[in-house]
């Protein structure tokens, strides 16, 4: 199961100015990202997959920024715990195949299925974006 990279629940639909990611680093850290314009509101986090693959992700920071200014950032404690994974392959809105995982249960609202943004998490703009309002 190769994880690492951005995965983007609204890459299914034509135009969206909403989109929630899920980013997996090698560290083992990651995040998720509800995003719209000007306004982030993220859940950083460390993952681990156990010996069944089973994946937990312990969440310890949310920030939040509104038009590139921090808003609010806070220590936090909410973990999703021995969550299975499902990988397939589906059609965007344009035809392409696209990488898919769902979560066996929601980790943001209602969301458990995302397609695969970007495998080169490291150099992606919402990567630095979120790594800068991090240090702030």
């Amino acid at each position: 199961m190769n994880l690492i990279g951005l995965w983007s629940s609204d890459i299914f639909y034509y135009d969206n100015f909403e989109d929630t990611i899920i980013g997996f680093t090698e560290e083992g850290t990651g995040f998720i990202a509800y995003m719209r314009p000007l306004y982030y509101d993220i859940i950083l986090f460390k993952w681990f997959l156990n010996e069944d693959k089973l994946i937990t992700l312990k969440g310890y920071k949310n920030i939040i920024s509104c038009d590139d200014e921090l808003e609010e950032s806070e220590d936090i404690d909410i973990s999703f715990e021995n969550l299975s994974i499902k990988e397939s392959t589906d059609n965007n809105p344009y035809g392409s195949k696209i990488d898919t995982i769902e979560f066996s249960h929601s980790i943001m609202g209602d969301l458990s299925k995302f397609g695969l943004l970007d495998k080169d998490i490291l150099s992606h703009p919402i990567y630095k974006d979120v790594i800068h309002l991090s240090t702030l």
